[in-house]
């Protein structure tokens, strides 16, 4: 007769057997337990209107160096293209974001702003110099052209915090509140961006950074 103890121990081994043959089972290429999708049809959920967006960017293109954020700005009339602007109405374009994805390691806002003799040319690591003619300002208009938001991505690799801090100020500021920039100086107060990102694909090949990313 099998005392408590062998009972226990044969009652270990059949689990244990078991669960290494369920084990190999699993890991048994072609092997998988079945999966199911439930697809509820009456069931709909709200999406973000923040996903149709796009993105302007403060470089020239076509062997140019003049700024025209991808042609949406006429630099000579100082103000949006109407066909851009209808065309990014018709396409339901909801956000843009500005300076640009990996450019704005190396975009410093102050750049853009003030008169165009005042912006500097700048050279832009993989991308076209530029005069700089589409800065801060130009992009808050042609957004409230569109009636889209502003998503600004500040500068992580070459910038500063304060940098940063001043931007959010120059757009957020109020009228009373000026700076040595010029906090919101023309109180226009559509300059409210609430979407801001801090860096992008800063360990990206496409950035000019990458390989001091690592």
């Amino acid at each position: 007769m099998k005392t408590s103890d062998e009972t226990m121990c044969n009652w270990r081994e059949c689990f244990i057997g078991i669960l290494l043959i369920s084990l190999v089972l699993l890991m048994t290429p072609g092997v998988s337990p079945a999966a199911t999708i439930n697809i509820e049809a009456g069931k709909t959920a709200a999406i973000n209107p923040l996903i149709y967006g796009n993105n302007l960017e403060v470089t020239a293109r076509w062997n140019s160096t003049v700024s025209t954020g991808f042609g949406a700005w006429d630099t000579v009339n100082y103000n949006s293209v109407p066909a851009v602007v209808n065309f990014a109405q018709d396409e339901g374009i909801t956000i843009l974001r500005f300076p640009g994805g990996c450019l704005a390691h190396e975009y410093h806002w102050t750049d853009g702003i003030g008169p165009y003799a005042s912006r500097p040319l700048r050279t832009y690591s993989g991308w076209n110099d530029s005069d700089n003619k589409y800065g801060t300002d130009e992009h808050m208009i042609f957004c409230e052209d569109v009636g889209a938001d502003a998503m600004i991505t500040v500068n992580t690799l070459t910038g500063t915090p304060e940098e940063a801090a001043a931007w959010a100020a120059y757009m957020n500021g109020s009228t009373g509140n000026y700076t040595s920039i010029g906090v919101d100086k023309n109180g226009k107060d559509w300059y409210r961006s609430e979407e801001r990102r801090v860096g992008k694909e800063c360990r990206s090949r496409w950035s000019p950074y990458h390989s001091k990313n690592k």
